[in-house]
């Protein structure tokens, strides 16, 4: 089996697994009413959910020549209270419910997730362009260029 058969393959399964977990996780959600405790299916379906969605998402817009942490932003934003929370509010809500508890869990993953991504920033940073582009960054004008719009958002 060639990779691009195989990548097609897990891209049809996900996107086949992907509505399977939007359907389990609003029973789900019925069972984790009635106690108000943290779920951890419900944890490992919220997890399962975004990485398949961004996957796919970030695949796309590579396709389409942009960098696929866009497709995953879109991810974001496509789950989240702007796009599904707004057109299909219940469904939102049993997926990623209110609780602290469930809150707490997603943005512990979260906060590592953006530390993976910071390290990983870290490790590509060029420090040999760095040297290069010295002058550039220390300038007199560098800090107007950040400041100075900072400011007018006030």
């Amino acid at each position: 089996m060639s990779l691009r058969k195989s990548i097609k393959s897990f891209s049809g399964a996900s996107l086949g697994s992907s509505f399977v977990v939007v359907i389990v996780a609003p029973a789900t959600l019925a069972a984790n009413e009635a106690h108000r405790q943290p779920s951890e299916v419900l944890f490992v379906t919220q997890i399962v959910l975004l990485l398949i969605v961004g996957r796919l998402l970030g695949e796309g817009m590579q396709r389409l020549g942009q960098p696929a942490i866009m497709g995953q932003l879109l991810a974001g934003i496509l789950l989240g209270p702007s796009a599904l929370g707004a057109l299909l509010p219940d469904v939102q809500h049993a997926i990623f419910p209110m609780t602290g508890e469930q809150k707490g869990m997603l943005d512990a993953v979260s906060q590592l997730g953006i530390l993976m991504l910071l390290l990983l920033t870290g490790m590509e940073t060029d420090l040999a362009l760095t040297a290069k582009m010295r002058r550039a960054a220390v300038s007199l004008r560098a800090p107007f260029k950040t400041v100075l719009p900072m400011r007018a958002c006030r």
